[in-house]
């Protein structure tokens, strides 16, 4: 990834270099001509200090002409080649895995696609060009005076190893706060996220204060990691404050004392003094993105794993043509909770397959598992031969729909995503909406996320039987459904001689179900297996969960 980064960015800083770069030969003519100026208004030459000081003005103005419309161009490009790296980045969590898309939370995708996407690309852009024009500006400089007198050259390059105290004394604490403010910004940004989707249960729960003390606790450890880093901050830009004085300062007492003492003429002193600023400024530079690159390497590393992390290359990805399901020997838990231990199961080619059971035994978790959301811990879970997370992305939603309890909530209407997902059969999606009593406005004008959940629920069945996939994956179909929309669905899957598997407590697919299998006690047992009394009215439509 910061490979591809390096190369959209390489030209954003070879012109920040370049730029960074011509103000070093510029900086020394100016030092020259300033001393020359000097030396020409104490020998009382009024003409050579108009000619010197008309050359000085002439220098400045074009450098700081060059620098304005370099920098414009620089920062046009870096625009271009920063949403270049942004559609990259969005291209690589679109291409990821649907068990790492599964497992990355809210807060941590949006601190990498901010905070650490930035710090890696003006690490790209910015920290190295300055970081090598800040050295060559040390030297070209020290060289210069060097040629003039090496006690002066010899005692400015010491002065300026000073600057080495502050970004070594705070280096490990910047990294180590970079840390922990990301990870607990991602917290917060989670659990806000998580506020926002759910005011209303909060409300109705009266949940409120639980949630408000939960968030000044999530609030309190960022105070508090807050703190360390604005105190490391704050050690930093005071010490830094201290080094400056005394460099500032320091540079004339020195100089005047050499130059008083004789050890070095007056015109190289001014110039010395000219330079001073600049060389300290490009060592201190040098010094202090030590710790930047450090703090980069950490947001490279949080970049590189999770959703954004390379798939391996020895991973081949497959599609299905024979849509049945193989399950052997499957064992998965859930923290301290055991939900499969040691189950199988087989759900042929082109059978209409209900699983039912009591809440929390696993039935949302194992349609989870088949479409490769989570990945079993032992055993094996075979879709037409392939292993789950090594279906190829191609395989949804044509091959593979899986239909999840709690819908989507897009912004655009159901006719906009129709019109996306399965461009060549969103008539038809459009055409079982209207038959599952969906109105021709609703469809075409109102947003989804506008809609109520039996709505929601209708807008993304017609989208399921319009794919027509291999294999579709229904987990609680009916929630939210009214007796028209669960008997039109009925109809739909009896219609179908492709594999459907239904997670349900509802009895309504009963009589068209052609394997019925309890989930519970960690097996998948047929409908011919002791089912421990378990009927469907113990858990009723209303259930959720697994």
């Amino acid at each position: 990834m910061t490979g591809h980064f390096k190369k959209e960015l390489r030209t954003v800083a070879a012109l920040n270099g370049i730029l960074k770069t011509i103000r070093i030969p510029i900086s020394i003519l100016t030092a020259s001509l300033l001393s020359r100026t000097v030396s020409a208004a104490g020998a009382g030459n009024a003409a050579v200090v108009l000619g010197q000081g008309a050359a000085l003005l002439s220098v400045i103005s074009g450098m700081l002409l060059l620098e304005i419309g370099g920098g414009i161009l620089s920062q046009r490009l870096k625009a271009k080649a920063l949403h270049r790296c942004k559609l990259y980045l969005y291209g690589r969590l679109a291409a990821s895995p649907l068990a790492s898309l599964a497992s990355s939370g809210h807060g941590d995708t949006i601190e990498n696609l901010h905070e650490d996407f930035g710090t890696v690309t003006e690490k790209i852009a910015t920290l190295y060009p300055e970081w090598l024009t800040g050295i060559a500006t040390f030297a070209a400089y020290l060289i210069f005076l060097s040629a003039q007198s090496w006690q002066m050259a010899l005692l400015l390059a010491g002065m300026s190893l000073l600057q080495l105290i502050p970004p070594f004394l705070v280096r490990r604490f910047l990294q180590v706060n970079y840390d922990n403010c990301r990870d607990i910004e991602a917290q917060l940004t989670d659990f806000v996220v998580s506020g926002c989707e759910g005011f209303l249960a909060i409300k109705m729960y009266s949940l409120k204060n639980w949630w408000l003390g939960e968030l000044e606790r999530y609030h309190k450890k960022y105070r508090k990691i807050g703190s360390s880093s604005i105190y490391t901050g704050t050690a930093e830009s005071t010490l830094e404050e201290l080094v400056s004085m005394l460099l500032g300062y320091g540079v004339y007492g020195v100089t005047g004392v050499l130059v008083l003492g004789g050890y070095v003429p007056l015109e190289t002193g001014i110039q010395a003094i000219a330079l001073s600023g600049g060389l300290f400024g490009a060592s201190k530079k040098a010094f202090s993105m030590i710790a930047r690159f450090g703090v980069a390497k950490v947001a490279e590393n949080r970049l590189e794993s999770g959703p954004f992390s390379v798939i391996p290359p020895q991973r081949e990805t497959a599609g299905i043509s024979v849509p049945d399901i193989s399950i052997i020997n499957l064992s998965y838990s859930y923290g301290d909770k055991t939900l499969f231990g040691g189950a199988h199961a087989f759900f042929g080619k082109g059978r209409t397959v209900v699983i039912k059971g009591p809440n929390g035994t696993g039935k949302s978790t194992l349609l989870r598992l088949v479409a490769g959301m989570l990945r079993c811990g032992e055993g094996e879970i075979k879709v037409g031969g392939v292993a789950p997370e090594n279906l190829s992305d191609d395989s949804f939603p044509r091959d593979i729909f899986y239909l999840p309890q709690e819908d989507e909530t897009f912004s655009f209407p159901a006719s906009e995503l129709y019109r996306m997902s399965i461009p060549e059969a969103a008539g038809r999606a459009e055409e079982l909406a209207r038959e599952l009593c969906l109105g021709e406005d609703l469809i075409r004008n109102h947003p989804i996320d506008s809609l109520s959940g039996g709505e929601r629920k209708k807008v993304f069945l017609a989208l399921a039987f319009a794919a027509d996939p291999l294999l579709m994956l229904l987990d609680e179909p009916t929630n939210s459904l009214d007796e028209k929309g669960r008997q039109k669905l009925t109809e739909m899957v009896r219609g179908r001689c492709r594999s459907t598997v239904i997670v349900t407590h509802d009895s309504v697919f009963d009589s068209i179900s052609e394997e019925t299998y309890l989930c519970a006690e960690g097996q998948l047992r047929t409908a011919g297996d002791n089912l421990h009394g378990y009927t469907s009215k113990e858990n009723d439509i209303t259930g959720k969960g697994d």
